[in-house]
């Protein structure tokens, strides 16, 4: 039996879908022609060395507030005395980063014998002073659900990044197109979340009232920092082996498979969060919650994995005449572990909410053991062969295993059964195998001589409308069953049992912004 307080929380998720869902496809959109128009003026080796710096930038940043983020969301309370005691407590972090950054830079350039890399690191590094300043307005955003703002503080960092970025490369500063266009990003995202949630930190600062959620942000931190070392782990492993350029021509494969992955991904954990938090207290309905999410996620994915393991070879021939046509052997292996790992990062929401960070950081050790391991014996055993497709492999077999460990993990702290999961994903698979078997239909109509961009729109088309017939005529579904509304009797359809029980009200919960 559905609660009313388990449907407003599925009603605030479904709102949290369509604000940063529709927000996440403007700016990738945006994020995507950019990187379109920046590959036109740069070189694989430009590439490589912006990929290395800006990944050791990522990992660094993973240390931003040292997890108090999820601290303040999860938090019973927040008040504004809080609130600027953890502004310092996040500006002190980012300032002893970026020191520290500016000192090793040297040090990290060495493993990859290019000096160029020294200055880029550092510049990079920068970023995180503007990222701390806006990360208490922005998870006070995100626990107040206000998605719209939240949306609308997206789009504007990706909007000006996307810009300077390509301005920069237009430019001729190659590497440094991408450098520079990170540290804008995190200007506007600094000024405008301070615009969007009007705060203005006191001066002074007691470490006693931050320690609760420095105690608790410490364990989330883990998980965090070891998620961005064994995410960034391809490149630096890859660039040991095979070197700068090959680093170039695998981000864009890994770009291109994974980046409307981790967007969507993005969505649903930002909106999960706070949603689960809500329901800790009973783990039946947030063991509901999670299932209902997972298979949402995944009827999402399907067309797109779909899509970018039959078409990606139509859209990088379309590059700069075809300079990046390598990387169309490995993105088919990185979409299908890309929707892998999407599965996997929904099991740590749950384990912050139920307040038990620590499995959280144990998933990610696994995954960097497991995944780091695959990467270094798929490139020693078969890399001088088969080059950069060895990674795709061993990003596929890794999530692979990892997702059979977090399941058994996850049983640990909610009822959850195999069944149960199985029979909520079973819609969502079902779609994913219809995409798969229209894409190898796609591949005996769609002639090989066909040109690149007429291959690609035509099986856009033939995508969008099979996954359209299948949502309404196999699931009873519409698009528009993702908004909220009021509670409609309907007939349950054959695959997707929970489809049409999970409508709810339009009003939002007692207490909640209107946005």
């Amino acid at each position: 039996m559905v609660s009313s307080t388990e449907s407003e929380i599925t009603g605030q998720i479904k709102r949290g879908f369509v604000w940063l869902g529709g927000a996440s496809i403007l700016t990738r959109v945006l994020d995507a022609s950019s990187t379109l128009g920046v590959l036109w003026l740069v070189t694989r080796e430009d590439l490589g060395l912006a990929t290395l710096a800006w990944s050791i930038a990522v990992f660094i940043e993973a240390f931003n507030g040292f997890g108090i983020a999820t601290a303040l969301v999860q938090a019973p309370e927040v008040d504004d005395d809080l609130q600027s005691d953890a502004f310092w407590y996040v500006m002190g972090i980012a300032v002893l980063l970026v020191v520290g950054v500016f000192v090793i830079a040297p040090f990290l350039s060495v493993l990859w014998d290019a000096p160029a890399l020294t200055p880029l690191i550092r510049v990079s590094s920068i970023k995180i002073l503007f990222m701390g300043a806006a990360l208490v307005p922005m998870q006070m955003l995100n626990r107040a659900l206000r998605f719209e703002r939240i949306a609308l503080l997206n789009t504007l960092g990706t909007l000006s990044t996307a810009v300077s970025t390509l301005g920069f490369a237009y430019a001729g500063l190659g590497p440094w197109a991408f450098v520079l266009g990170q540290v804008v990003y995190g200007v506007v995202i600094a000024v405008v979340a301070f615009v969007l949630h009007p705060f203005r930190p006191r001066f002074g600062f007691r470490l006693a009232r931050v320690r609760p959620l420095v105690q608790f942000g410490a364990r989330a931190a883990g998980a965090t920092i070891v998620y961005h070392l064994y995410r960034n782990a391809d490149y630096f492993i890859m660039g040991r082996y095979l070197g700068v350029a090959a680093v170039g021509v695998y981000r864009v494969g890994f770009e291109l498979a994974m980046t409307p992955t981790v967007t969507l991904l993005n969505i649903v954990n930002r909106t999960a969060l706070p949603a689960y938090s809500k329901l800790q207290q009973d783990r039946a309905a947030l063991t509901r919650a999670f299932c209902w999410t997972s298979k949402s996620l995944v009827l999402m994915l399907a067309p797109v994995t779909a899509f970018l393991v039959f078409a990606s070879a139509d859209v990088l021939a379309l590059i700069n005449d075809g300079e990046w046509i390598d990387a169309a052997n490995v993105t088919p292996w990185l979409a299908g572990a890309a929707l892998l790992r999407s599965l996997a990062h929904l099991f740590p929401q749950v384990f912050y909410a139920v307040g038990r960070p620590s499995l959280a950081l144990l998933e990610a050790l696994a995954s960097a053991l497991v995944l780091c391991a695959c990467f270094a014996a798929g490139l020693a055993l078969f890399g001088d062969t088969y080059g950069i497709l060895t990674v795709g492999w061993a990003w596929f077999v890794g999530g692979a295993l990892l997702l059979v460990f977090l399941f058994k993990l996850t049983q640990t702290v909610v009822p959850l059964s195999l069944s149960a999961l199985l029979e909520s994903l079973a819609p969502a698979l079902a779609g994913l195998g219809a995409m798969f078997a229209l894409g190898m239909v796609l591949r005996f109509v769609i002639p090989e001589s066909t040109p690149p961009l007429v291959a690609l729109l035509s099986r856009l088309t033939a995508f969008l409308l099979g996954y359209f017939v299948f949502l309404r005529l196999g699931l009873n579904m519409r698009f528009s069953d993702l908004r909220t509304r009021a509670p409609t009797p309907a007939p349950r359809p054959p695959w997707g049992r929970e489809l049409t029980a999970q409508r709810v009200a339009a009003e939002p919960a007692q207490g909640a912004p209107l946005g």
